[in-house]
């Protein structure tokens, strides 16, 4: 005989506890190899290979361009006939491509400087691009997995996870980076820094692997979104649907809006970084793992506070604090570098933009089509981000030669002067500060 029906319930609970459980490890465990092997150190590599603006805005922006096809995931997913196993492919072969990017740096002294960058770029984007489609599939799961009721403070909670693992993993690519000697590198050789690039990404690759055995050991559940029961010509179409949702739309305009305004200034706000602060590569990871420690410490709070008041007031005050702190780059100088420690300080209230972003994705979207829309927020978001940062990164080489610098006269006799890296900051905070207008339109009901 079948077990008793009362036990069926506490059952599927019990179940559900432990996949979520198992959630938290596989972010916690990709946590880590994002943090040994995150957009910064493939920059500080690229830079030391003599990229352009260009070719920094290119690996800043690369990976979100080819992202648009994550629209066609759910297609994908529907001919596998099966979400976990598509998910578990994915997430698979991202960390085999991450894998390649050794490769590519010890493949240095056969290539030239260029065809280095390009394969480095190329291997970077693929790695990326089969993550997305992973995501996708992840983030459908995670829909049907935990209720509604409580979708913010897990959130919160998995977020949390993820950003411990970068932490830990940021600190264990500073110890590499810091002190190479300890991993059996001779810093005193011309090449050491970038054999702890190399190192780095070699760990890195590890535990990106590692991190898919926590969803092997999870259970598929049943979805609304009914994998494998749907034409092909359906699901192209409901490609297009979030599109077509006029309440998912003011979404999709907040969300475009505030990867626009990140992705103008990404390459200013790197080479400010690197040229202007001359901040070295574990300093700055040190401060950006201080950052994303204090994140980690209240993103569960702030689930729970958008569970009880919902996504957008929290995010107002965030979205604020983020405008203000890019504008502490102005100040900034190699003496005064501690400016970069305050603007990390105001960006740990992107705490709440990361838990609010993905609760509004979910709460907006129609069940039956969660894939869709999670494609589609992702696809639209990136793809903006990308294209900026391009343009960002054109704009840095062109403003460079053409901008004369300005010299501004503040209070007290000190002198200010306005170049294009600082310029282009302050475009960026001026756009930051849009985004208040588009994220108060959102509806949440």
């Amino acid at each position: 005989m079948n077990a008793p029906a009362p036990n069926a319930p506490r059952r599927t609970a019990a179940w559900r506890r432990r996949d979520i459980a198992l959630s938290y490890a596989n972010a916690g465990l990709w946590g880590i190899g994002n943090g040994l092997v995150g957009s910064a150190l493939i920059i500080y590599f690229a830079r030391s290979q003599g990229a352009s603006g260009l070719a920094i805005g290119l690996i800043i922006a690369s990976p979100q361009l080819v992202g648009v096809l994550r629209l066609f995931a759910p297609v994908l997913q529907d001919r596998l006939g099966n979400r976990r196993l598509f998910c578990l492919t994915a997430f698979g072969a991202s960390g085999l491509l991450l894998g390649c990017l050794p490769a590519v740096y010890l493949s240095r002294a056969l290539l030239d400087e260029g065809v280095l960058l390009a394969a480095l770029i190329v291997v970077w984007t693929l790695y990326h691009l089969t993550e997305f489609f992973g995501v996708v599939a992840l983030w459908s799961w995670i829909a049907d997995l935990v209720p509604a009721a409580v979708r913010g403070r897990y959130i919160g909670r998995r977020t949390a996870w993820m950003n411990a693992g970068r932490v830990l993993g940021t600190l264990l690519g500073i110890a590499v980076t810091a002190q190479p000697q300890w991993f059996g590198i001779d810093a005193a050789t011309t090449g050491a820094k970038n054999d702890a690039y190399a190192l780095c990404m070699v760990f890195g690759t590890l535990l990106v692997l590692a991190s898919v055995a926590p969803l092997a050991a999870m259970r598929e559940i049943a979805s609304p979104t009914a994998v494998g029961q749907r034409s092909l010509d359906q699901r192209l179409r409901e490609i297009l649907l979030p599109f077509r949702d006029r309440h998912f739309w003011r979404l999709l305009a907040y969300g475009g809006w505030f990867s626009f305004s990140n992705g103008v200034t990404s390459s200013a706000q790197y080479f400010y970084q690197i040229g202007v602060v001359k901040l070295d590569y574990w300093t700055f990871r040190t401060i950006d793992t201080s950052m994303k420690a204090a994140q980690t410490a209240v993103m569960p709070r702030v689930g729970r506070l958008i569970d009880r008041v919902g996504a957008v007031r929290p995010m107002l005050v965030c979205q604020a604090l983020v405008a203000l702190g890019l504008a502490c780059y102005l100040p900034a100088t190699e003496r005064r570098w501690w400016w970069i420690a305050v603007a990390y300080v105001l960006w740990i209230a992107y705490a709440g933009i990361n838990v609010g972003m993905p609760h509004l994705m979910l709460r907006l979207a129609q069940p039956q089509f969660s894939a869709a829309y999670v494609a589609a927020w992702f696809a639209w978001t990136k793809l903006v981000y990308g294209l900026t940062s391009v343009v960002g990164g054109q704009l840095v080489d062109w403003l460079k030669t053409s901008f004369t610098p300005i010299a501004v006269q503040l209070g007290g006799g000190t002198e200010f002067i306005l170049d294009h890296l600082s310029l282009l900051i302050l475009i960026g905070v001026a756009l930051r500060l849009v985004s208040l207008l588009f994220l108060a339109r959102i509806r949440e009901d």
